[in-house]
């Protein structure tokens, strides 16, 4: 499983990155920001959560976390 999930991050980093490096070029993520670490954080808060999820965390608690991060985001 841990090589399954290794070969999906590369996609999922680059694929976000393109994205924020767009909405960074179009004025929708603040000049100051930096996709690449916006995409290393959105993906380590996803899988943070999968794991919590699969250890029983409750969807009330996954939803605070998804709170949180969204508060984190920069504006």
């Amino acid at each position: 499983m841990l090589q399954e999930k290794q070969g999906k991050q590369p996609y999922w980093r680059s694929h976000s990155l393109f994205h924020y490096d767009q909405a960074k070029a179009s004025g929708d993520l603040p000049v100051h920001s930096n996709p690449a670490a916006l995409a290393r954080f959105i993906l380590t808060i996803a899988e943070g959560m999968s794991i919590q999820a699969a250890d029983g965390v409750s969807r009330a608690e996954l939803q605070e976390v998804i709170e949180v991060t969204l508060q984190s985001w920069p504006s």
